[in-house]
Order: C-alpha cells, then sequence, then structure tokens
C-alpha cells in the first residue's frame, strides 16, 4: 500500500502515546461491545449456520500457542496498521473522516470473508476507527483490538459459564459500561478528536 511513497510509516498510522486512562476506558468500551457481539453471534448463528465451522475452527486454535499469539497480538496488530493506519489515511485524503471510519469498517468486514463474521467485523471497524481518530493513535485501537481478541478467544464464554447473572442484566451492565465510558473517552480527546493533519 505504501509502495512507491516517501511515508515514515510510523508518522502515517500515528504510533503515539495514549494517556493511562484513556487505554482503561477503552478496554473497558471492548468489553462492553464485546458482550454484545457475543450475544448477537448466539443469537445470529440459528440463521447463519456456516458460521459453526468458523468458530470452531478458531475454538480449536486457541489449543495451539503459536495460534494463540498470532491470534491476540500480531493479527491485531497488523490489521490495524493496514486498516486504521493506512487505509484509513488513504481515505482521508479523499473524504471525510465519518466517511473513511465508515468505509474502511466496510472493508475491514468484507476483509474476513464470512458474513456473520464480517457482520461483526464491520461493526467493531466502526468502534477500533471510531478510537483511533479520537486519541490519534493507532496504539489505542491495538489496544482495543487486542482486548476484543482476547475477549473472544473463550474468555468472555467462560466467564458467562461461571456468572450467575441473567442475561438482560449482563447486556444491560456492559451497555452502561460502554456508554459511560465511551462519553468519557470523548471528552478526554474531544478538544483535538477531528483535527486530523493531511
Amino acid at each position: 500500500l505504501l509502495k512507491g511513497r516517501r511515508i515514515n510509516l510510523f508518522h502515517y498510522c500515528r504510533f503515539n502515546k495514549v494517556k493511562p486512562k484513556n487505554i482503561l476506558l477503552i478496554v473497558i468500551m471492548t468489553l462492553g461491545i464485546s458482550v454484545f457481539i457475543a450475544f448477537f453471534v448466539d443469537f445470529a448463528i440459528k440463521y447463519i449456520p456456516q458460521y459453526k465451522e468458523t468458530s470452531d475452527l478458531l475454538s480449536k486454535s486457541t489449543n495451539n500457542i503459536f495460534s494463540v499469539i498470532c491470534m491476540v497480538l500480531v493479527g491485531p496488530v497488523i490489521e490495524e496498521i493496514i486498516f486504521r493506519g493506512i487505509i484509513f489515511n488513504d481515505l482521508r485524503a479523499h473524504v471525510n473522516v465519518a466517511a473513511a471510519v465508515v468505509i474502511q469498517a466496510v472493508i475491514f468486514g468484507l476483509f474476513h470473508m464470512n458474513l456473520l463474521q464480517g457482520i461483526y467485523a464491520g461493526m467493531i471497524g466502526l468502534a477500533f476507527g471510531v478510537i483511533y481518530v479520537w486519541t490519534k493513535s493507532i496504539f489505542a485501537s491495538m489496544t482495543a483490538h487486542i482486548t476484543f481478541n482476547i475477549l473472544g478467544s473463550g474468555l468472555l464464554d467462560t466467564v458467562f459459564e461461571n456468572l450467575q447473572i441473567s442475561t438482560p442484566v449482563i447486556m444491560i451492565t456492559a451497555a452502561i459500561l460502554f456508554i459511560v465510558c465511551t462519553l468519557l473517552l470523548y471528552r478526554s480527546t474531544h478538544s483535538t478528536a477531528l483535527k486530523i493533519p493531511e
């Protein structure tokens, strides 16, 4: 994507520091998103049974330490550099911020080449894009992506199985955490959030 262009990847993708407070907010936001996605997948898989094979394959990959490292660390880092770092910033040269966030999310969803996975990947792609814009740092979206993949590797399912809490309570709690942390992150970053350098 950068072939033939004299571009500093670290500058272009914005490898900027993120406040510890914002990292915590992003992790909690991602927890809220992950809970919603988990219930969405459980519901949607009834209508898209083909995803069961993909889900089983992902579950088996957690038995291999190398696969786990790729899933929760290497994959998210590379994907964030490509989609939020390069593709988003390339789009910004031609469209406004909102359009660039939406388009990169759609491309991110299509990249997964699976209907159900593509749908929720598009959803989280929107969230990662917004986080990237608000914080002006690829480290922030990497944090969200890594957190999402860690929770999706089986950790969230294990927690659900051991919690004696009803689904509505879990959903409401996750929604409140997501909304509150999103507002706090916006408040922490909004003064410079939309000032994207050309």
